[in-house]
């Protein structure tokens, strides 16, 4: 850890009440309290035992602090709504607030229960058979299943996210979340995420008129897609709820107590990514994080397999799948030296994928693939320096 990376200190302890009513002698001790999970400029993770703490209140809680954000408050209270439903594999929220550094840097901090004994899906996965992947990926899209049956409009989230901009003067937001914004129709969600495209910035173009939401690439190979209004229509009467970042480093797997050790799904973390879309849009999400945020293609198409029962959306959800492939396919067809980029595109090349004509199918294997085999951490941090040399940055 960096010595200018935030860290925990006496001060910050200090402004969280469940702590500083909790750990004794903390200002001597809080240094071998605090188990420091990750940090960086702006944001630190850490775990910490309590001595005392309230009935029905776990000892060992997860902390998270972050520069001023004004999500913060509104992405645990979607973790909280996800809770409601999930008891089971969302952890508890325990507190919301702000404290202040010694400096008198204000903070944002939440406390979670901690998860014990478990570990990311992404440290097992390739360690695991065919068939314990496939009943873990079962786990995962019976938990979003459950997610999808919580609607905007109920009087149960209503009141979890009261205070939030989902309900703002009186007008509820019908789509999106903290990182994607809130928007009163599918046709403003569509033009947020295109952003200000222009064909000489990012080879496609982006138009909203009153009649449809229309994208055109400028690659030869990916055709226009329009979405009229009975399509837009159409996708907002699916919105859901969904988590939109259900990848191995988020999900916990812990193993049971039997003699074969077997590994089950515990838990499902970091919800910044959260909110209120057609499943479609996370369905169609996981192309673009192939490659960056997931570098697992049998996770990726395993969830491609198991998911796509819950498309929901007819002909409509393969527009906004379409709608989704050609922004990302053009933007990332832009020269650039942006080392996730170029990463990117040659952890594709190394797996020897494909987009598929069926939109719904996302990357595959390319018929000549053969017996790829796979890559290791090391394997990826290779390529990445690989990458970084190529650019001359090292």
């Amino acid at each position: 850890m960096a010595t200018d990376d935030l860290s925990p200190d006496y001060s910050i302890l200090s402004g969280i009440p469940i702590i500083k009513d909790s750990v004794s002698d903390m200002q001597n001790k809080f240094k071998e309290k605090c188990n420091v999970i990750s940090s960086n400029f702006t944001t630190c993770t850490f775990d910490i035992r309590l001595d005392t703490s309230p009935a029905d209140f776990p000892q060992h809680v997860l902390v998270r602090l972050e520069s001023s954000n004004d999500h913060f408050a509104t992405v645990a209270a979607l973790q909280k709504l996800a809770n409601s439903q999930l008891p089971d594999l969302v952890p508890q929220v325990l507190d919301v607030g702000t404290t202040s550094t010694a400096e008198g840097k204000k903070l944002e901090y939440s406390v979670t229960e901690f998860v014990s004994d478990a570990v990311t899906l992404e440290q097992e996965w390739d360690k695991l058979d065919g068939p314990a992947q496939k009943d873990l990926m079962s786990s995962i899209i019976a938990a979003i299943s459950k997610l999808q049956s919580i609607t905007l409009d109920s009087d149960h989230a209503h009141k979890m996210l009261k205070g939030t901009p989902y309900y703002c003067d009186g007008k509820m937001s019908l789509i999106g979340g903290p990182e994607l914004g809130y928007h009163s129709d599918m046709k403003g969600f569509l033009a947020n995420l295109a952003g200000d495209a222009t064909p000489d910035k990012t080879k496609f173009s982006a138009t909203s008129s009153s009649d449809a939401f229309v994208v055109e690439s400028q690659l030869e190979n990916v055709d226009q897609v329009e979405l009229i209004n009975v399509d837009l229509l159409e996708l907002e009467k699916h919105i859901v709820f969904c988590h939109d970042d259900l990848e191995p480093r988020n999900i916990l797997i812990k193993r049971d107590g039997s003699q074969s050790g077997k590994w089950h799904l515990a838990a499902i973390i970091d919800w910044e990514m959260a909110g209120f879309f057609p499943f479609a849009y996370e369905y169609g999400h996981k192309d673009a994080a192939l490659g960056s945020s997931n570098l697992h293609f049998s996770y990726y198409a395993l969830f491609k397999e198991q998911s796509r029962h819950l498309l929901a959306g007819g002909k409509s959800a393969i527009k906004l799948l379409e709608a989704l492939r050609a922004m990302d396919v053009s933007k990332k067809s832009c020269p650039t030296k942006n080392v996730g980029r170029r990463f990117h595109a040659r952890w594709l090349e190394r797996e020897k994928v494909e987009l598929s004509s069926d939109v719904r199918d996302g990357w595959v294997r390319k018929a000549d693939a053969g017996d790829v085999g796979v890559f290791t951490k090391q394997d990826n941090d290779d390529l990445e320096m690989e990458v970084l040399k190529e650019l001359g940055y090292v």
